[in-house]
C-alpha cells in the first residue's frame, strides 16, 4: 500500500506546500524522559454579582430591640395593726348602799316619800320603794332621788348628795329626825296641806314630829 510504514502506521501526509515537517529533535540522552510543559493555570471562574431581581421584595430594616421592661415594684400593704382586746363591761351592779333602812313617819300614821325630787305622803305601803329611806354612817337620808335637805326657810327638799353639807346631816336619836345645821325637828304633815314636809324647833308645835323608824 502506498505511504505505508511497518507497523501498519499510516505514513504522514505530505505537505501541499512540498515541504515535509521535520519532527523536532531532542538533544536528550537516549532514555531520558523530558519534564513535562508548564502549562498556565487558570484562576477559577467566580460567578458575577447578580443584580436583584425587580420583582424581588425590598429588604425591611432591621427592628431595634428594646430593652426588657423592668419587673414593676409589688405594693407593700402595713400589717393591721392588731386590735387591742378590751375589757368586757362589768356586770357587776353598784355596790348596796351602807346604812339604816327605814320610813320618815308623821304622827297620824302617813310616810314621807319621794318621787324624784318631789317630796310627798302617801300611805305607808310595804311595796313602794320610794317611801324606804337610808340612813348612812354620814348621817344623810338617802332616797333613789337624791338626799333630804333642809333649805331656810323651815322648808325640806331632795337634792343630789354633798357629804360635806351640814344641811344634809340627819340624827335620828330618839327617832326624832333633828338636822345638824339648824337643829330643828323635822316635821311631816298629811297630804292635805300645801306644805308637807318642814322643819321647826323641836317642841314649838303641839304637831307630833315625824320620827324615822327602822324597816330592818
Amino acid at each position: 500500500m502506498p505511504g505505508a510504514v511497518p507497523g501498519g502506521v499510516p505514513a504522514p501526509t505530505p505537505d501541499p506546500s512540498g515541504l515535509t515537517a521535520e519532527a523536532p529533535v531532542s538533544h536528550l540522552p537516549e532514555g531520558t524522559v523530558p519534564d513535562p510543559v508548564p502549562t498556565a493555570t487558570s484562576e477559577p471562574v467566580r460567578p458575577a454579582p447578580s443584580s436583584p431581581r425587580a420583582d424581588a421584595p425590598a429588604p425591611q430594616p432591621a427592628r431595634p430591640r428594646t430593652a426588657a421592661a423592668a419587673p414593676k415594684p409589688r405594693p407593700t400593704t402595713a400589717p393591721a395593726p392588731r386590735a387591742t382586746p378590751q375589757a368586757a363591761p362589768s356586770t357587776r351592779s353598784a355596790p348596796a348602799l351602807q346604812g339604816d333602812r327605814g320610813r320618815i313617819i308623821d304622827g297620824l300614821g302617813s310616810c314621807l316619800g319621794a318621787t324624784a325630787t318631789t317630796l310627798g305622803t302617801w300611805s305607808c305601803l310595804p311595796n313602794r320603794p320610794d317611801q324606804i329611806w337610808t340612813r348612812t354612817p354620814a348621817g344623810q337620808l338617802v332616797t333613789a332621788g337624791g338626799c333630804l335637805t333642809a333649805v331656810a326657810p323651815h322648808a325640806l327638799a331632795v337634792q343630789p348628795c354633798r357629804t360635806s353639807d351640814p344641811a344634809q346631816r340627819w340624827t335620828t336619836a330618839n327617832r326624832l329626825i333633828v338636822n345638824a345645821a339648824t337643829g330643828e325637828c323635822t316635821l311631816v304633815r298629811p297630804p292635805d296641806r300645801r306644805t308637807v314636809a318642814i322643819t321647826v324647833p323641836c317642841g314649838s308645835t303641839t304637831e307630833a314630829t315625824a320620827q324615822f323608824v327602822h324597816t330592818g
